[in-house]
């Protein structure tokens, strides 16, 4: 198995405008889900990302953290 991101961007035109839009594919970066929301997805599913950390809940709050600070930049 091969996790791309690029994939979510490759797909997303193919899918109908009425569903709700799903990015699960390698999402290591905070401005990843930015690119990800300006294309038109609607949620993001992570999970290997932070199981890598010791301490995956502050890995988690630190991610939404910098999401927020560039989402409002």
């Amino acid at each position: 198995m091969q996790v791309d991101i690029t994939q979510s961007f490759e797909l997303i035109n193919l899918l109908p405008p009425n569903v709700m839009k799903i990015s699960e594919s390698g999402i290591t970066q905070p401005q990843s889900i930015v690119d990800l929301h300006k294309a038109g997805f609607n949620g993001f599913l992570m999970g290997e990302y932070f199981m890598k950390h010791q301490r995956p809940e502050i890995a988690c709050a630190e991610f939404i953290n910098n999401v927020q600070l560039l989402m409002n930049s």
